[in-house]
């Protein structure tokens, strides 16, 4: 597996989206290429990976704001893929959980996840999201909401990076928000 990496290719030019890519790839990194010393039993592997599902899910409903306020067209077909990828994940802990696959079956599906599936939707919808709000946003609307969605998406991930370091995440429901 390589670790992931927010290229060139994958910049949507909106700062707060680009950052809040950034740090999913980081959490990403950190979940399936852990430091030594920070290798994660099984379940709180299981657990790590709901709390990246957590962020995913904020990240989306940020994208999804965006789409609605500023009445993206192609926001049906948007937000079904981020449904697709909600389901995916979803299926992915649930399956662990309930004993269906190992650790490393979950590690290779969850970095399948965010290096193809993920990279490819950042590739095509988000630009294309981002591409019609750099043209349908006058400077300076976007301002308050994205500043909170970005300090959100921060805050998320030091949230994550705390519990990896005070030794885990265990008793999580996969289901509580």
């Amino acid at each position: 597996m390589k670790r992931l990496e927010l290229t060139l290719d994958l910049l949507t030019g909106l700062d707060e989206i680009d950052g809040q890519h950034e740090e999913l790839f980081e959490l990403g990194n950190r979940l399936l290429f852990p430091e030594d010393g920070e290798e994660l039993g099984s379940l709180e592997f299981v657990d790590a990976v709901q709390f990246l599902r957590e962020y995913v899910l904020r990240h989306f409903a940020a994208e999804q704001r965006a789409m609605k306020r500023w009445d993206y067209p192609r926001r049906a077909q948007h937000e079904a893929a981020h449904e697709r990828f909600r389901l995916a994940l979803r299926e992915a802990i649930e399956g662990s959980r309930k004993g269906r696959g190992t650790t490393a079956q979950l590690r290779a599906r969850i970095h399948g996840l965010l290096a193809d599936w993920f990279a490819e939707h950042i590739r095509h919808q988000d630009t294309a999201l981002a591409r019609y709000l750099l043209d349908h946003d006058p400077p300076g609307r976007r301002s308050a909401q994205s500043r909170e969605a970005a300090t959100r998406a921060g805050e998320v991930a030091e949230q994550f990076t705390e519990q990896l370091r005070r030794g885990g995440f265990g008793g999580r429901d996969p289901d509580s928000p």
